[in-house]
């Protein structure tokens, strides 16, 4: 069955429509980024045979979502060393380099006593290939707490660091590449600017009466904004027609005078 959509509910439905897509868009930037194998560690985990990537995801409530894949890693490794810091953790750095494994800073958990990363690990099947997927809170892409462009690093079992990707951006520990989807920092500077401002237009518009959808990162009700515009729609209708009105009855005594 097609329902038609017609006038002012056009317009209402249009509304709507669009301000779902602008904050969907806006809470779900995620960046996919390769790492690699940092010069002259051995082993061969994420080095020129073994690929490995990972997608960092904004998620609802001020969290990020992290998901990936490792190749090269030793084979069956089901937990870490308990008595090994670091041992086969994946962790977001606090610096912006792979240049080498000290170049990545510590750990990142800004405003924290106690370090959230510690207790992440991967654990491998007998291929060595590795997968994973946990949430972090208290973290953003781009906003609170922001992890784009700081260093992506996979220890070993000994806690090494052995591999590192920078989180959406080009560069990595032998030059990896990263796809950015949602609102990322991929798009041409200029076309950014000019979602950037479309994405404060449209936020205004589709939150202004609901703070909640700022601090909680959920899609909303756009009642409020709708029935505005619908009101307008409807005041200028009733004065169109009103003016249509005075002029057929204008007509009509002219017309009854002759």
């Amino acid at each position: 069955m097609i329902i038609g959509i017609h006038g002012p509910s056009k317009m209402a439905f249009a509304a709507t429509v669009l301000c779902v897509t602008v904050l969907t868009s806006v809470r779900g930037a995620s960046v996919t980024f390769s790492v690699n194998a940092y010069s002259g560690v051995n082993g061969t985990t994420c080095d020129s045979y073994h690929r490995c990537e990972v997608t960092v995801t904004d998620v609802t409530g001020g969290n990020i979502g992290i998901t990936g894949t490792l190749t090269g890693l030793m084979a069956n490794m089901a937990s870490p060393v308990s008595s090994v810091p670091n041992s086969d953790g994946y962790h977001i750095h606090t610096d912006s380099s792979c240049e080498n494994g000290a170049a990545a800073g510590t750990h990142y958990y800004p405003g924290r006593t106690i370090d959230p990363w510690a207790s992440v690990t991967w654990a491998s099947g007998d291929s060595g290939v590795a997968t994973f997927s946990v949430t972090m809170s208290d973290f953003s892409l781009r906003g609170v707490n922001p992890v784009a462009g700081r260093a992506f690093v996979i220890h070993d079992m000994t806690g090494a660091r052995v591999a590192c990707g920078l989180i959406g951006t080009a560069d990595s520990a032998e030059g990896s590449s990263a796809e950015v989807s949602g609102w990322g920092m991929g798009v041409i500077p200029a076309a950014w600017a000019a979602v950037a401002a479309l994405v404060l237009i449209m936020k205004s518009f589709c939150c202004e009466s609901h703070h909640e959808c700022e601090k909680e990162g959920v899609l909303v009700q756009t009642n409020e904004k709708v029935s505005a515009v619908m009101s307008t729609v409807n005041e200028d209708s009733v004065l169109a027609a009103s003016a249509v009105m005075s002029t057929v009855n204008e007509d009509s005594v002219s017309a009854a005078s002759v």
